[in-house]
């Protein structure tokens, strides 16, 4: 599984956007790494995900290995490198850290080198997924996938439809409430299958040649597991869904967001039922 976690794009890099509020490439970078963003990121990080994955982690009762990647930039700044050198030491069993330059973002190609390191023998059966640094997944993820890890789903991919919206102030990190929220193609968890007959081939095959996840049904059989709420989707006046809305926006969106969920909130004992671990 990979993480994106704060990754610096260079301004001719495809992924490189400014909000509404920054003027040049400068304002970028250091609204991407302030300190009130950073602190947001590592509260939502240690707290929730890597929290949840580690539940994942002791409830896995498969045969399946799990491995987690961390990406991020090499232009973080030092407290926040040491930071993740923190949690890198906690979680050691599965959580690895690696660094990238602006002009050399590419999410597959660091998937790819990963897997070659970890598995050195051919052939292999695995799934390759995706997150984001604020988002929670259930207890049974690696259990789920084992169920479905097989040859015949070759080239498949999973996708886990149904979860729960939590809406967080970054300032104090009150919960001020939450929402069912169903989706058939979020990327939250996305997993690929592939039975790799040679190691190498992993370099041109994993969960990132799939493309856009909204339109991931035109090209790959996708099977939507929903029998369970299976991830926490963060929302909050600084998640990167609303990195382009100036600050006022921002700042009001939240509590419209919420309010616009009238149909679908829900008690947060409902989400604590789910998942226990998290600091509702």
């Amino acid at each position: 599984m990979t993480i994106r976690y704060s990754i610096l794009f260079s301004a001719q890099t495809q992924g490189f956007h400014m909000s509404a509020s920054q003027k040049d490439y400068l304002s970028y970078k250091n609204n991407l790494f302030s300190a009130s963003r950073m602190g947001m990121r590592e509260y939502f990080f240690e707290n929730y995900l890597l929290s949840s994955l580690e539940k994942v982690n002791s409830s896995n009762a498969s045969d399946v290995d799990f491995h987690v990647l961390v990406m991020c930039s090499t232009e973080l700044p030092k407290p926040n490198k040491e930071f993740l050198v923190k949690m890198q030491e906690k979680y050691s069993e599965w959580l690895n850290v690696s660094y990238m330059k602006p002009e050399e973002v590419n999410y597959g190609k660091a998937m790819s080198s990963f897997l070659k390191c970890a598995y050195k023998e051919s052939p292999v059966l695995c799934a390759t997924a995706r997150l984001d640094d604020d988002d929670v997944l259930f207890d049974d993820y690696v259990n789920v996938i084992s169920d479905y890890l097989t040859v015949d789903n070759d080239k498949k991919v999973i996708s886990f439809s149904s979860g729960f919206n939590l809406y967080v102030e970054s300032d104090g990190f009150n919960v001020i409430g939450a929402s069912e929220y169903e989706f058939s193609k979020i990327a939250i968890g996305l997993a690929y299958i592939k039975y790799y007959n040679d190691i190498d081939e992993v370099v041109e095959d994993n969960i990132y040649k799939c493309g856009n996840h909204v339109k991931i049904d035109k090209n790959y059989e996708v099977i939507d597991y929903n029998d369970k709420r299976s991830f926490v989707r963060i929302n909050t006046e600084l998640s990167d869904r609303m990195y382009r809305l100036d600050e006022n926006e921002r700042n009001n969106r939240l509590k419209i967001e919420y309010r616009k969920q009238k149909e679908k909130r829900v008690g947060l004992g409902r989400v604590r039922k789910n998942f226990d671990n998290l600091p509702i």
